[in-house]
């Protein structure tokens, strides 16, 4: 019975932890007049295919170094692996076609620079969305 409980007890932990990991939140600044991103551009903007919103600034995007949230991003978002996101952006640096996104170490860092630049856009876990940034919610 012990045994059971705890096997439980762990099984109930590392779901969580996955949950929460793939609860991801896009922000963007509040003086952003956009309100909304589909998903389909969401894909184009981390692939630096689009790089301006519909109002005509020039798109910001940023990511994370290494979270489990960077990696929900590209794995749902952008349909890609870490891996085969990481050789994209080798590959088009490389050959001169293209831009990576903006690398930040973490949330507190992705709040600040989202929140303060123009035309940006980002990403964080649903408990880390405070009134500095502006959500933008996706089609």
């Amino acid at each position: 019975m012990k045994k059971t409980l705890s096997i439980l007890t762990m099984t109930l932990i590392v779901m969580s932890q996955i949950a929460s990991a793939s609860e991801i939140i896009f922000i963007t600044a509040k003086g952003n007049p956009i309100d909304s991103v589909s998903t389909s551009d969401l894909k184009k903007i981390y692939l630096g295919k689009i790089a301006y919103w519909d109002n005509g600034l020039l798109i910001r995007p940023f990511l994370q170094k290494d979270t489990a949230t960077t990696n929900t991003l590209i794995e749902e978002y952008v349909e890609m692996s870490p891996y085969q996101y990481s050789q994209y952006w080798r590959k088009a640096v490389f050959t001169g076609k293209g831009k990576p996104p903006f690398e930040v170490r973490n949330e507190d860092l992705m709040k600040k620079m989202v929140g303060t630049l123009e035309g940006t856009i980002g990403y964080i876990s649903a408990d880390a969305l405070d009134s500095s940034v502006k959500e933008l919610k996706v089609d």
